[in-house]
């Protein structure tokens, strides 16, 4: 990152800072969530004029742009530490009840989207907790190794994603674990090792996708693929297309991620490391 970007992402984050400490001062904390999206509403038509200068300009209907400045504020709310009420819903969480009813492990992946974060609250609110979640180094990490949940007293496992994240990944997956993934790093390239693992391990995949909707709420979307267990390279890629046309109706075009699938049916190498997203 360059001295520039790092300049202006500090700036940024002191922003956040400020107008989450306002909220937390001005509101009492079942308004938090309400006065963060009024306030974010406002800002996106403050910085509307700046867009055509970055990727969002490609974001017919704003709703990236407004999603950031949530989750980026959002993130600063919650680490004050004080539980407060989150529009947030689920869609098909049932497939993820199912998956961990069987002996099979199930590894459940995204992308770098808004509220990734917020997948790991939904799932300790159901009682349906990770063996795992792998997380960038620079992830807010606990003492121990765990990661803390947004908005709960909850923390999880936390796996750092090094070279032998891979490694630990499969020793789990093999007794039947539950890890939650990201498959993109920040650039948009994907790791499709993990998809190799889920094969040779007997595990299944599910993606989730999240998506703020018109009325403020935050909807986290499950999907399971043509073929969960990623039995051949050709359905991992027909996975990972079925994966993006869905990204691709929240992102509106802005290329999040790519699928090359002559990489996919050709064995890599080299190991790629995987994440839980860690910065706005």
């Amino acid at each position: 990152m360059s001295a520039a970007r790092l300049t202006l992402h500090d700036v940024a984050q002191w922003y956040f800072h400020i107008v989450a400490r306002v909220i937390a001062c001005v509101f009492p904390r079942q308004f938090w969530y309400r006065a963060l999206l009024q306030i974010c509403r406002v800002q996106q038509y403050a910085i509307r004029p700046f867009l055509g200068f970055t990727r969002y300009r490609k974001d017919s209907r704003r709703s990236i742009i407004l999603s950031w400045l949530v989750e980026s504020t959002l993130r600063h709310l919650v680490q004050l530490g004080r539980p407060f009420p989150i529009q947030l819903h689920h869609k098909n969480l049932g497939l993820i009840l199912d998956a961990r009813s069987t002996p099979n492990g199930l590894v459940l992946c995204s992308v770098h989207l808004p509220f990734s974060m917020l997948s790991l609250t939904q799932l300790v609110e159901a009682g349906v907790l990770p063996t795992a979640v792998v997380a960038h180094p620079t992830a807010m990490l606990i003492k121990g190794g765990r990661l803390s949940v947004w908005n709960t007293t909850q923390d999880l496992p936390g796996l750092v994603a090094d070279r032998d994240v891979l490694c630990k990944m499969r020793t789990i997956l093999r007794r039947g674990g539950f890890v939650v993934t990201l498959i993109d790093n920040n650039l948009g390239a994907l790791n499709t090792n993990v998809f190799r693992l889920i094969r040779s391990t007997g595990a299944r995949v599910l993606f989730m996708v999240f998506e703020l909707q018109p009325d403020g709420s935050i909807l986290i979307e499950y999907l399971s693929p043509p073929d969960p267990f990623c039995l051949s390279n050709e359905s991992v890629v027909s996975n990972l297309r079925f994966f993006q046309e869905r990204t691709d109706r929240i992102t509106r075009s802005l290329n999040r991620f790519s699928i090359h699938s002559e990489k996919i049916m050709t064995p890599q190498a080299e190991v790629a490391t995987v994440e839980v997203d860690s910065t706005p």
